[in-house]
């Protein structure tokens, strides 16, 4: 019984398209960034979140979509829970990485830009 040939055509066709949805997916799994250091004691609210949340919920705060990251430039969490949300984590954003380095003095920095990002929005 002879095996099936593909045309050369056919061949190139899923090489590209395997390339691209290679390219995506490296794209996508890109997107954020952990970063397990402490931020030193003097960086503001501003720093300290473009250093450990803006490569998931971009500079703006507006997360995202496509990556189901939401806005935390929109959220509706009183700031105790957001510190307690950077610290410890939460089981209902079990996707959020947690940042045990981060005093609470500092999370609450990031919890205060966090709402004036909110107020720019």
């Amino acid at each position: 019984m002879a095996g099936v040939r593909l045309s050369p055509y056919l061949l190139e066709s899923n090489r590209k398209i395997f390339g691209i949805l290679l390219l995506l997916a490296s794209l996508l799994l890109s997107g954020c960034f952990y970063n397990d250091d402490p931020p030193p004691t003097s960086a503001t609210g501003k720093q300290m979140y473009t250093e450990y949340c803006a490569s998931c919920h971009k500079a703006n705060g507006l997360g995202k979509f496509l990556m189901g990251i939401p806005a935390n430039a929109a959220h509706r969490l009183s700031r105790a829970e957001v510190i307690k949300l950077i610290r410890e984590g939460d089981p209902r954003y079990p996707r959020m990485p947690v940042f045990p380095q981060i005093k609470f003095s500092q999370a609450d920095k990031i919890a205060h830009y966090l709402t004036e990002l909110k107020e720019q929005q």
